[in-house]
């Protein structure tokens, strides 16, 4: 599968309502072109009493409240993650950071109010492959989708290699060996989301490099 372009990550909480326009999990777009979403979900049914009761005043990616005020939920208040701010993420590190053996310099959305994951069930990371990059083969009890924001390389997952390039989609499943590899001069840039806090708070987590 592929995609055209990143310009943010959103996320979108259990038991939140909001207008449905085209994308999956009744998120809203505005604009002309096609947008493209994945959808993770833990229920085999989908019941109207789920959501919660449409609140007016819109998504915020930088949320100010009231010093003292409790989370409403263990979801994060950050609805959107714009891309720009992982750049200069990025960036900032750029000189000192080196990164792990199996996925390079990674970084992970979080929740401001917890400091753990965006959502309680869900693990949201971009990691960032140098050029030259060949990374230690590694499996774990979670299941991760990546999807390539830039850059190309190949992953070799359960023995078998497959080679991925600009906004390519590709599955990591759960306790299967993989290694990532850029032999490319440029660096490549992934996005991955599991289910790692579920695995984790059940007592499943396991790795093995």
């Amino acid at each position: 599968m592929r995609v055209r372009e990143v310009s943010a990550s959103s996320v979108a909480p259990a038991w939140v309502y909001a207008v449905a326009e085209r994308l999956p999990r009744n998120h809203q777009r505005r604009g002309t072109r096609n947008a493209t979403g994945c959808r993770c979900s833990y229920y085999a049914h989908e019941r109207a009493d789920r959501y919660g009761a449409v609140r007016p005043g819109g998504g915020r990616s930088i949320p100010l409240e009231p010093y003292g005020t409790p989370p409403a939920t263990l979801s994060s208040p950050v609805g959107k993650y714009p891309w720009a701010e992982t750049e200069r993420a990025f960036a900032a590190i750029a000189g000192h950071a080196t990164g792990s053996e199996v996925d390079g310099i990674s970084l992970e959305y979080t929740n401001p109010w917890t400091g753990g994951p965006v959502l309680p069930t869900t693990s949201c990371r971009v990691q960032r492959l140098v050029p030259g990059f060949r990374g230690a083969a590694r499996r774990h009890t979670t299941a991760t989708i990546l999807h390539v924001v830039r850059g190309e390389g190949r992953t070799v997952i359960n023995g078998e290699e497959f080679a991925w390039t600009d906004k390519d989609i590709f599955v990591v499943p759960s306790w299967t060996s993989y290694q990532h590899i850029v032999d490319s001069s440029s660096d490549a840039v992934l996005f991955a989301y599991s289910n790692e806090p579920v695995v984790k708070a059940l007592g499943l987590y396991r790795e093995e490099l």
